[in-house]
Parts: C-alpha cells; structure tokens; sequence
C-alpha cells in the first residue's frame, strides 16, 4: 500500500473516531439532561456556588422530570430560597404560594411562611413586611423579631425597632418548632440591637415645625432644616413681591394691576414656602434614615 493511499485512510479514520465519540457524548449528554438525579446534583451545585437564578432553574426542571419524588417538597423549597436570594422576588413570591398549595403539611411550610416579609423588606415595603412579619406564626420569634426590627430601622422609628430587637424581652422564648433553625437569629438581633441609635439622639426636623416658622416669617422653616441660602433667597422673593404689591395698591388703589398680580405672586410663594419647609424637613429626615440604616448592615440569613 503506497503512503498516498494510507495518506487518504488516515483522516478518513479520524472522521470515524471523533463521529463514534460524538454519538457516545451526545448520549450522555442527553442522559444527563433528562436524568433527574444529575439534574439535582447539578442544581445543587450551582447553589452552592451562588449561582442562584441558575440553581432555581435547575430545580424547577427536576421538578418537571420527577414530580412525585419523595424530596419534592424539599426541591420546591430550594427553588424558592434560591429565587430569593437571586433577586427575582416576584418568581419567588409564586414559588412560595405553589408550595403553599402542594406542599402544606410539609415541614419546610414554616420556613417559607416568613420568606412573604422578607420579600417585602428587600422590595423596600417596610410597613407591608412588618404586617405579613406579624400575622406570622410563630415557627421562629427571634426571626420575625430581626425582620420587624429591620423594617422598623429602616422607616426611622428607633425606640420600636430596639423593642423588637431587644432579646431579653423574650424570656426565653425560642421556637415552637425545634427543627427550625432560630439560634442565628437571636445573634444578628442582639448585634441590631447595639447599633440602634436612641430616637431623641437623631437631628430629626418636625416637618409641622418647618411650615410653622415658615409661615411665621418666609425662609425660617428651610432654615430650621439647614437649608439658609434657600431660605434667604424665599425671605427675599416674597419680601419683594409683597413690597411691589403694597406699593402698587397704595399708588393706584385697590383696582391696581400691579399690586393684584404682585400680591398673588406674593400669596404664592408664601403657601409655597410653606410647603416646601415641610418637605424640606422630610427630605432631611430621609437622608438621615438611609444613613443609619446604610450603617446598620445585617444580612437576613434565609433559615
């Protein structure tokens, strides 16, 4: 056989090998697509490196090869962690309530009964967590009590957010559910508890005080709030336009053009005044809030 001809069998022979592997490949491939146990292990996997959103797909798609597996409901309860904690709360909202649905007597039920409030504490509804924190049983107190602390630091209500934060008040009340894992949380709230300032230690500004110096004398408010320039500049407008409407009244009557459309201008700056010291107040709040809380980070570990 001449080295031209084994020339032309040499790739013809690769073609063969890598066709053959590529089939073999393909079949494992395929089998670990639709075997369930690789899907699992896969989805674990991910979650354990933080691939979250990825995990939650994984674990929706063993769900769909085996959906009357015994650890069904336990799949369905990484699926939701893992949606929360990836961020996609509206997906793990609907996890949550299809478990609810499924998987009522289950014992991961209480764990994902308190996910509802923190979803809403990540969403940034303050008062709907406190409530849905609330109307929670009580799988976990020193939890809801972290989670109705949170929100309370985060609405700037101090004196409620250390009642709540505060686990000596709770004579040793721990759980009613002893596989519910509560001990961390009784940690992260005492750790809260110390970084709460005092209420009557914030520079709060009383937004009725702002509009009340304000309407007494125009800028007074905005400057309570620390806002000086900005209140010179409203004493001045409407000391000027009320100086331009007294002098158009008192040159051409009560009929003077001048002094009507002045003395509105004048009328509204004023209530606009007003307004804005109370606003300015609750602007000031705001940022003192986001401050303290930016300074109180505690991570809600999800149980």
């Amino acid at each position: 056989m001449t080295s031209r001809t084994i020339g032309s069998i040499y790739p013809l022979c690769l073609i063969c090998i890598y066709g053959l592997a590529g089939l073999v490949f393909a079949g494992e491939t395929e089998n670990f697509r639709f075997d369930p146990d690789q899907v699992l292990r896969f989805a674990e996997y991910l979650y354990n490196e933080g691939e979250f959103l990825r995990a939650a797909g994984e674990f929706q798609r063993y769900l769909f090869l085996a959906p009357a597996a015994a650890d069904a409901d336990s799949v369905c309860y990484l699926m939701a962690k893992a949606a929360l904690r990836g961020g996609d709360y509206p997906r793990a909202q609907s996890i949550i309530e299809s478990f609810t649905d499924k998987y009522r007597n289950s014992i991961f039920a209480p764990r994902l009964g308190i996910y509802g409030s923190i979803i809403e504490y990540y969403r940034g509804n303050y008062n709907e967590s406190i409530k849905l924190a609330l109307a929670e049983s009580e799988a976990c107190r020193p939890l809801k009590r972290l989670i109705v602390a949170l929100n309370y630091v985060n609405l700037g209500l101090y004196d409620s957010a250390r009642i709540w934060a505060d686990v000596s008040s709770d004579s040793g009340h721990v759980s009613v559910n002893p596989s519910y894992p509560c001990g961390p949380y009784e940690r992260l709230s005492a750790e809260l508890y110390l970084k709460i300032p005092l209420a009557d230690t914030v520079p709060f500004k009383n937004p009725t005080t702002a509009a009340v110096l304000s309407a007494i004398l125009p800028g007074a408010g905005k400057i309570y709030c620390g806002r000086t320039m900005d209140g010179l500049y409203s004493l001045l407008l409407i000391g000027l336009a009320g100086w331009q409407a007294y002098d158009g009244f008192h040159d051409d009557g009560s009929k003077s053009v001048r002094g009507i459309i002045f003395g509105a201008a004048a009328g509204t700056f004023y209530a606009a005044n007003i307004y804005g010291s109370s606003v300015a107040a609750r602007l000031r709040n705001q940022i003192i809030i986001r401050k303290v809380s930016q300074g109180i980070q505690v991570e809600i570990d999800l149980p």
